[in-house]
């Protein structure tokens, strides 16, 4: 039997950062104005009166940014063990995939930032979003499991179409192409990829036309809403 391939950090990052972003900057508009109170004694967070979710707590940064350590390896004392039960679903998956970055308690950020760690991990977690918030442990990047229906997780063609250049210019991303496929797809688009330009169709009626450069970078973008 062949060996399973290791997947690399930089194609698990390609094929999360649409989805996984597009979930974060929905929250973040969501509650946009709403103060935020992290309870990681209860396991949840709270958005003011209107919106209180459960979360999981994946790890720390440090107030530097230099070091990244996964919630499971800290003391029990200040994270109870159901908020890392996430952590160590991805602690697992690391080990069966060969991927350290997933099983190493404690190491230093030379190659990916805790946002990048928590894009990778909401992806792979299925989660329904991300969160970095400040804590008396120091910078934590918290998982939504469910949002309860109350915030969407499809979003219009427009709101798409404006958070792929957002994404694509945060992050060096080299191969767009890659980065919007796995976004439309993953948002219930059916692409056509034709060499002049990418026609992607949703059963609600939107569309949203995609052309790329010789350098592979989106050159235009157009959006036909549904209705």
């Amino acid at each position: 039997m062949c060996p399973m391939p290791v997947p690399s950090l930089e194609a698990l990052f390609v094929e999360h950062v649409g989805p996984s972003m597009a979930r974060h900057l929905a929250l973040l508009r969501a509650v946009e104005g709403l103060p935020c109170q992290i309870g990681l004694k209860r396991g949840d967070v709270r958005f003011g009166d209107r919106w209180t979710f459960p979360v999981q707590l994946l790890g720390i940064e440090d107030p530097d940014g230099a070091t990244w350590t996964w919630s499971w390896a800290l003391p029990a004392t200040k994270v109870a063990p159901p908020l890392t039960r996430t952590a160590l679903e991805l602690r697992a998956w690391g080990e069966d995939h060969g991927v350290d970055l997933f099983y190493v308690p404690r190491f230093g950020l030379a190659g990916m930032t805790g946002d990048q760690i928590a894009i990778v991990s909401c992806g792979l977690a299925d989660a329904a979003a991300f969160l970095v918030a400040e804590t008396e442990l120091g910078t934590a990047f918290l998982l939504f499991p469910d949002l309860q229906g109350q915030i969407p997780t499809r979003h219009s063609a427009a709101f798409l179409a404006e958070i792929l250049p957002e994404v694509l210019t945060t992050y060096t991303l080299p191969d767009h192409p890659a980065v919007v496929r796995s976004l439309l797809r993953f948002q219930g688009f059916r692409i056509e990829e034709d060499k002049g330009a990418w026609q992607a169709r949703r059963e609600d009626g939107s569309r949203i036309t995609v052309s790329f450069d010789s350098q592979r970078r989106i050159s235009k973008l157009q959006v036909q809403t549904a209705g």
